[in-house]
């Protein structure tokens, strides 16, 4: 029981002190599941490098002390594609295919005028 508050009064001496807490333990970074993959960002490849990625989230954190992840937080790979073809390619002569496409429009007009002419 305790008495009534006092007036203007003193705190009393400190108590002994509690026993010593527990340390809490130490929780070590987890990964979680690698999501899909994502859809690849185009249908065919014009010689380039394209790439899909794919990441996964953490499962636990570290913690009072504990080991970070280990391992990347994303992937990448290589999208199986086939190459682009032009409308230009595949109608083109075999000749005028191995022009650059720089001269493209001048190959098409003369193939398109040579078919005319016919």
């Amino acid at each position: 029981k305790r008495g009534p508050p006092g007036h203007n009064g003193k705190a009393g001496p400190k108590g002994p002190p509690g026993p010593p807490g527990l340390t809490p333990h130490s929780v070590n970074c987890e990964w979680g599941e690698w999501d899909v993959w994502e859809a690849c960002p185009v249908t065919c490849h014009a010689g380039n490098r394209v790439v899909q990625t794919r990441y996964r989230s953490y499962a636990k954190l570290p913690q009072n002390s504990g080991t970070d992840c280990s391992g990347p937080f994303h992937e990448e790979r290589e999208c199986q594609l086939p190459q682009c073809v032009t409308d230009f390619q595949a109608h083109a002569a075999p000749a005028a295919t191995a022009l650059s496409a720089g001269s493209a429009f001048v190959a098409v007009a003369a193939v398109g005028a040579a078919a005319a002419a016919a």
